[in-house]
């Protein structure tokens, strides 16, 4: 019944056994009595990806654009762009657009055409230093998405966002939130991982969550860039996420890189992908083109790859053919780690997966997984046989994640 060859058992306290299947993301406790159906996140085109400029008033010490000597600086004009999307067809598809740069705000101008012209949601991501308290009025009458860059709560914690003369970003940073504040925009946070904040990431991102009240906090990985002296390894990270699954009730906003490593399993789903890029989203550049990835599709090498490549690269794919030496089949998040960035493990690694996943995933995971067995131990009466309840694995989780 199960193309599974690498079929969890969780021995409960009373001698029941807890299943967990990898290639299903799905778990129940002895006999099942139903046949389990492969549940895939949908891929159709939804999101819209504008990289407006890559103009930038800052200079971040990780940025991929200045970090990757792209020379490229033309700003798009939206009120063409706009005007000729109307006429797409698949542009009646779209539910999101996302803004980013460089600087997006350079160019507000051009993007409040498009808040007046374009019906679904509309993100931003922004280092926050231009905002102004008419922007930020305008956001929230359109009830706009910013995310804002910020590194942790204090000026020294923010010493890679410079602007061009060296001087820091973080004043002006915090006075453009501040504009946000006042205007009850809706907003989360981009921090950066960097060897600034992966050992107190748990106390920066509470007093963040404390001071400021976003509604989601992102810790992300940067990009490969030539010079990688800051970065932090996937052990650092990995742990880092794990202390923010384990002290997450002290932080009311949503945690994005736990959301998306966990929502799988409490979902009973598979993310195929972790990187949408071939699949539900499309990329417009600020000279106009339509592309997969910036930065794949302008790269020599990997411009050349096909849809089909990086169809073949996912993790479930791969496991496919239940090769017992086959790292995606033997992994307890082949269901939920997607493959991470391919632009990453192009550069790093030479294939379309990031391996760095292969530690992050699989670490946070056996950490939700312990909980839940501990959930189930103690629920075991009320649950009985068979498949757990997607919203059990949830609430459980989602206690602690």
């Amino acid at each position: 019944m199960l193309n599974d060859i690498n079929l969890k058992k969780y021995e409960l306290e009373n001698g029941d056994i807890l299943y967990f299947s990898p290639f299903y993301n799905k778990f129940w406790v002895n006999e099942l009595e139903q046949d389990l159906e492969l549940e895939y996140y949908p891929t159709d085109l939804t999101d819209l990806r504008i990289e407006i400029t890559y103009n930038c008033n800052g200079y971040c010490k990780y940025c991929i654009v200045y970090g990757n000597e792209i020379e490229k600086f033309e700003n798009l004009n939206m009120i063409q762009l706009v005007d000729s999307l109307k006429q797409e067809e698949w542009f009646k598809k779209i539910k999101t657009i996302l803004l980013i740069g460089g600087e997006p705000l350079l160019c507000f101008d051009q993007i409040e055409y498009l808040l007046d012209n374009f019906d679904g949601e509309v993100r931003i991501s922004t280092n926050g230093t231009l905002i102004t308290s008419e922007m930020a009025k305008k956001m929230a009458k359109r009830n706009v998405m910013v995310y804002l860059s910020l590194d942790g709560p204090e000026k020294e914690d923010n010493s890679m966002r410079i602007y061009k003369n060296g001087e820091f970003m973080y004043d002006d940073i915090i006075r453009g939130l501040n504009y946000l504040l006042e205007e009850n925009v809706r907003f989360g946070i981009f921090t950066v991982s960097t060897k600034h904040n992966v050992y107190n990431i748990v106390e920066q991102m509470s007093k963040m969550d404390e001071l400021y009240h976003p509604d989601r906090i992102g810790y992300s990985l940067p990009h490969w860039t030539k010079d990688n002296s800051y970065e932090v390894t996937a052990s650092e990270y990995g742990n880092a996420l794990v202390q923010l699954y384990q002290n997450k009730k002290a932080i009311n906003a949503e945690i994005m890189q736990l959301k998306w490593r966990l929502k799988p399993l409490w979902d009973g789903k598979i993310k195929k992908y972790s990187c949408s890029m071939h699949t539900s989203q499309k990329t417009i550049l600020s000279d106009n083109s339509i592309v997969r990835c910036s930065k794949i599709d302008h790269d020599s090498v990997f411009g050349n790859l096909s849809n089909e490549y990086f169809n073949n690269c996912c993790p479930m794919v791969l496991a496919a053919n239940n090769n017992k030496d086959n790292n995606c089949a033997k992994c307890i998040a082949l269901a939920s780690c997607g493959g991470g960035c391919p632009y990453d493990g192009l550069k790093r690694f030479g294939g379309a997966i990031d391996r760095r996943e292969c530690e992050i995933t699989p670490q946070l995971l056996e950490v939700a997984i312990k909980d839940l067995v501990s959930a189930v131990n103690r629920d075991i009466k009320i649950l009985g046989n068979g498949m757990l309840k997607q919203e059990y694995i949830k609430g459980v989780l989602n206690k602690n994640g």
